[in-house]
């Protein structure tokens, strides 16, 4: 907690519907089958509308992402940002975070649809910015 941290994402498959990347606070367990983004204070990326949820609200509409796109998250709790990337370009920028987050991702409707946290950031990572392990 309280250092700034980055995941990057990778679309693996995606068929049967959208996939999810994002952020949720450390202790929120999703008990009730909802989609990333729509519990309170969940961060989240939508694959096939490019929809950007904050709080269960659609905040803004960016590029979409498909199989193959790497999606990265970096949190800044001292800024109380989320930064939302798309194969290396910054698409959002959440503000009024706080407290601890754990990176999430959820797949599509599909037993086809895969998503993976990448292995090595394939991009120049900001130097006040540490590997989220």
């Amino acid at each position: 907690s309280g250092q700034n941290r980055a995941i990057e994402f990778e679309s693996m498959v995606l068929a049967g519907g959208a996939q999810f990347v994002g952020m949720r606070p450390s202790l929120t367990q999703n008990t009730t089958a909802t989609v990333l983004g729509v519990d309170t204070n969940d961060v989240a990326y939508r694959s096939s509308t490019g929809d950007i949820f904050v709080n269960n609200v659609i905040v803004a509409t960016v590029a979409t992402w498909t199989a193959g796109d790497k999606i990265c998250v970096i949190y800044r709790p001292a800024l109380g940002t989320a930064e939302l990337f798309k194969n290396g370009a910054s698409v959002y920028t959440a503000t009024g975070l706080s407290g601890d987050y754990t990176p999430a991702c959820q797949g599509g409707n599909s037993n086809t649809s895969s998503i993976r946290v990448s292995t090595a950031w394939s991009y120049t990572l900001p130097g006040d910015v540490l590997w989220w392990r």
